[in-house]
């Protein structure tokens, strides 16, 4: 299951939601919306791809704070692409927090959901307190 993650903007509130990621090949995938209220026409749908090579995983799984990037590709709008960075910090080995950030026109835009690990190798990402 996933909780959205917020942040404000200009008078609002942008809300970050990930479908659970699934990984393949080092590189973790999924649906992700970003809804802007009260700026309906900001709304944003699209697919994400984050790179997490093995040796990531295991760091990640050992506790070891990881930096990460991906892409974020757009559904309509011309399927515009933007660069992702993130930094995952381990609480323990199958969850954690996920600090991930990008840029949206001149904005940077920050969201920090926690994450777990599933068995089944998707991700789950959990809003923190």
């Amino acid at each position: 299951m996933i909780d959205p993650s917020s942040m404000p903007v200009g008078g609002g509130k942008a809300t970050l939601t990930i479908s659970p990621l699934q990984r393949a090949d080092g590189v973790f995938t999924g649906d992700y919306q970003i809804r802007v209220f009260p700026y309906v026409f900001e709304n944003e749908n699209g697919r994400l791809a984050i790179v997490v090579s093995d040796a990531s995983l295991a760091g990640i799984k050992q506790g070891k704070v990881v930096k990460i990037i991906g892409t974020a590709t757009t559904i309509g709008k011309g399927g515009k692409s933007r660069h992702i960075d993130a930094t995952a910090t381990p609480l323990d080995n199958d969850r954690g927090t996920l600090k991930l950030w990008f840029m949206a026109g001149n904005r940077k835009m920050i969201f920090e959901p926690g994450y777990h690990l599933a068995e089944n190798g998707a991700v789950v990402l959990a809003q923190t307190p």
